[in-house]
This record gives C-alpha cells, sequence and structure tokens, in this order.
C-alpha cells in the first residue's frame, strides 16, 4: 500500500493544506522482477512532480488573489478617510467665511456706534446753544424792557417766549427724527450679528459632530484590526477561522457537506484516534484525505524585519511541511 503525496498552499489564509489521496494496487509478485516494478516508481515520481507543479502555481495565484482583495479594502478605508477630511475642510472654510462676515459686520458697527456718538454730542453741543441762546435772550429782552419800561414791554416778552418755544419745539422734532434714523440704521445690524452668532454656533456644532464621529470609526477600526491580530495569534481562533475558508473553497467547487465531502470524521484504528480536517469522497469508495497544519512559522516569515529572520523561518516553515507531509504518507 502505497500513499500520493499533494500539497496546497493559500486556500485558507493561515493553514497550508496537505492533500493525501490512497491508491490501491495489487500486491507484487513475490518472485517478480525489478524490470517490472521500475515503470511503476517511475509514475509515481512523475504523478508527484506534476501535482506539486499544479498546487504551486494554484497557492501562487490565489496568494495574489488575497493580496489584491486586502488591497482593495485599504484603498476603500483610505477613501473614506479622504471623504471626511473634505468634509471637515469644507466646514472649516464656511467656518472661516461666517467670522469674515462677522468681522465685517462688527467693523460697521462701530462706525454706525461712533456716528451716533458724533451725532449725540451734537445735539448736546446744540442744546447748550440754546440755553446760551435763551440765556442771551433772555438778558436781551430784560435790558430791552428795562429800557423800554413804558413800552409794549409786555407784548415783546411773549413774543420772545413764542418765539423760543419754536425753537426748542424744531429743535427736539430734529433730535427725534435723527434718533429715529440712527436706530432703524443699527437695528439691522444688530439682527445680522445675531444671524451670524447662530449660524456660527450651529457651523460649531456640527463640526464638533464631525469631529467625534471621525474618532469615533478611526477608534472602531483600531480595535477591529487588534482583535483580528489577537484572534490569529490563538490556536483556536486560527483553526476556525481556517476551518470557514476551507469549507468555502470546496463550496464554491460545487461540493455539498455530508455528501460530497464531509468534515471532522472521527476515524479509530489499532494505533489510535484521527480525525482528519475534511475528507473529500470520490465515486468507487476512495477517499481524498485533507488535514491541515499550523502556519506559526510562515507568519514569522512574513512578520519578518530583516533577511536573515526571514530566511531562517523560511527554512523551519519548509520543515515542519516536509515533516508533516512524511507523517501524512506513513501508513498509519
Amino acid at each position: 500500500m502505497f500513499r500520493r503525496r499533494h500539497r496546497a498552499q493559500g486556500c485558507t489564509g493561515s493553514h497550508e493544506v496537505v492533500w493525501a489521496r490512497r491508491f490501491a494496487y495489487s500486491d507484487p509478485n513475490p518472485d517478480g522482477t525489478l524490470s517490472l516494478l521500475s515503470p511503476l516508481l517511475i509514475g509515481l515520481a512523475l504523478g508527484f512532480a506534476f501535482g506539486w507543479a499544479i498546487a504551486r502555481a494554484r497557492s501562487a495565484r490565489e496568494q495574489a488573489e488575497r493580496h489584491a482583495h486586502i488591497s482593495a479594502e485599504a484603498a476603500t478605508a483610505r477613501a473614506q478617510l479622504e471623504s471626511t477630511g473634505v468634509q471637515a475642510t469644507a466646514l472649516e472654510d464656511a467656518l472661516a467665511e461666517s467670522r469674515r462676515d462677522a468681522s465685517t459686520l462688527r467693523e460697521r458697527l462701530a462706525v454706525t456706534t461712533a456716528a451716533l456718538h458724533a451725532e449725540q454730542r451734537a445735539v448736546a453741543e446744540r442744546r447748550e446753544l440754546l440755553v446760551d441762546t435763551d440765556a442771551r435772550l433772555r438778558e436781551a429782552f430784560a435790558s430791552l424792557s428795562a429800557e423800554a419800561l413804558r413800552t409794549n414791554n409786555q407784548s415783546l416778552l411773549e413774543l420772545a417766549k413764542a418765539s423760543l418755544s419754536e425753537y426748542q419745539k424744531q429743535a427736539a422734532s430734529d433730535l427725534q427724527h435723527r434718533q429715529q434714523t440712527i436706530g432703524n440704521l443699527v437695528k439691522p445690524l444688530h439682527e445680522s450679528l445675531a444671524r451670524v452668532d447662530a449660524k456660527l454656533q450651529a457651523v460649531e456644532k456640527e463640526r464638533a459632530g464631525t469631529h467625534s464621529q471621525l474618532s469615533e470609526q478611526l477608534r472602531t477600526l483600531a480595535v477591529t484590526t487588534t482583535n483580528l491580530a489577537r484572534a490569529l495569534r490563538t490556536p483556536n481562533g486560527r483553526g476556525g477561522w481556517g476551518e470557514v475558508q476551507l469549507r468555502r473553497v470546496v463550496e464554491m467547487a460545487g461540493m455539498v457537506n455530508h455528501c460530497h465531502f464531509v468534515e471532522k470524521k472521527t476515524a479509530t484504528s489499532d494505533e489510535g484516534r484521527f480525525v482528519p480536517d475534511l475528507i473529500i469522497k470520490l465515486p468507487g469508495g476512495r477517499n481524498i484525505i485533507v488535514d491541515a497544519m499550523p502556519y506559526i512559522a510562515y507568519r514569522a516569515v512574513v512578520e519578518a524585519a530583516d533577511d536573515a529572520t526571514r530566511t531562517a523561518n523560511l527554512k523551519d516553515h519548509a520543515r515542519q511541511v516536509r515533516e508533516h507531509i512524511i507523517q501524512l504518507s506513513s501508513k498509519r
């Protein structure tokens, strides 16, 4: 009884799968010659070499597809981060524009306030002038009344009072009109400043929300990456993920569980109890037994920092694969 060995890499991403196929043949004639065994041995060697070459080419192609998938996911994450950055930049530009508008409105308010103060000072000066004029007129009329005590003193005094009252009314009306005009100019400025302040608060709140969402997404991504790396470092995590990937591979090939293949089927013999990862059923009662081996050495190859360490880990990985193949090809 001989066993043919065939190896396939990259199907699970975390395990290397070794395929072992048993072939039965009749026991050679006890007294047969070497010329009858040589063609059989040569055919077995050629079949092994051909299967090994096919498995290696398939492993390289599947590994390239996996790297392409990972690169596409990384590009998608970078595009999302760039889109979030563009939105944050737009919000910052809008905030800067609103601040410039607020600065312009404040300058206009300052100019208008200065004009109002100047007008108020002018009104105060006019009032002082009116008071001074009233005093002068009173003195003048008093002098006139003293000089013309016997002539139309009362009429002149009444006329002076009437003139002064009319002048005061006109000055008060003018002051009220000016105050109303200045109030009408200042009121839109106050309303515009109130709207600008409300807009600035809304923009600041939206920017804070966007920044919070971005920080939360980054924290979630970091936690997910850490959990994935931690899960792949444990044997149970690597084993479970490898079993799922192996099942997906055979299902993509059109096989149905419990019909074309069986997982974790226990076999008992005189030498002990064996649990292969996968058994593929073939017509005629034949089976292809798929067993997986850990990829710790291969992970060390990928994570190596220099060429010397990478080469040493790669040799260790090749040694483990060779020992696993030898173990599977034994008669047990």
